[in-house]
């Protein structure tokens, strides 16, 4: 993304979540993923729902998610995690998630 920040929101043993924003929008990134069970999506369901929570106290109305449209593993960790599809454009998928 164009002029955008980075950080990393949260680490733990499991996984990884870190966030690029800028001003028009947010982009949820999952770059690390060590283990992933029942337990696992069930916190990473709660984080999502804690950063959509989060960013529309901002101003948001949604988070978005990207990955290659050939990562089936990761385009249905994204699905499990509530966000919907919205269209693929060069070689990527992208998801929403929000808009109250």
């Amino acid at each position: 993304m164009l002029d955008s920040k980075s950080i990393i929101l949260y680490e733990s043993s499991d996984y990884t979540v870190r966030v690029e924003y800028n001003d028009s929008l947010v982009l949820l990134h999952l770059p690390e993923v060590f283990n992933f069970n029942k337990t696992v999506l069930k916190k990473m369901q709660d984080k999502v729902v804690d950063l959509l929570d989060f960013f529309y106290d901002f101003g948001y109305n949604c988070i978005w998610a990207g990955c290659p449209s050939s990562n089936s593993q990761i385009r249905k960790l994204i699905d499990l995690l509530g966000f919907s599809y919205v269209k693929d454009h060069d070689g990527l998928s992208f998801y929403n998630l929000g808009l109250k």
